[in-house]
């Protein structure tokens, strides 16, 4: 982490919290992130450790589903 910023503890906390909250929302919730925290907040879904999800895909045309449980499923974006 940048000097005074963030930790990757406080990160995955953080993100934790906003996977927790989506999760207890009923119906479905969207949310919109960058690659890095994208492949964290999938990975936590999962259960993998943090190296492990630090090596999940990252593309800019994707679209993932997290469903109950640990699913995840890619979704392709629609081209404009």
């Amino acid at each position: 982490n940048a000097p005074g910023g963030e930790g990757t503890a406080a990160l995955m906390d953080r993100l934790g919290a906003v996977l927790a909250d989506a999760r207890a929302r009923s119906g479905d919730v969207v949310l919109v992130s960058h690659g890095i925290a994208g492949r964290l907040i999938r990975g936590i879904h999962a259960g993998l450790t943090l190296t492990d999800a630090m090596h999940l895909g990252a593309s800019q045309d994707i679209v993932y589903r997290l469903s109950p449980g640990t699913s995840i499923e890619e979704l392709a974006a629609l081209a404009g």
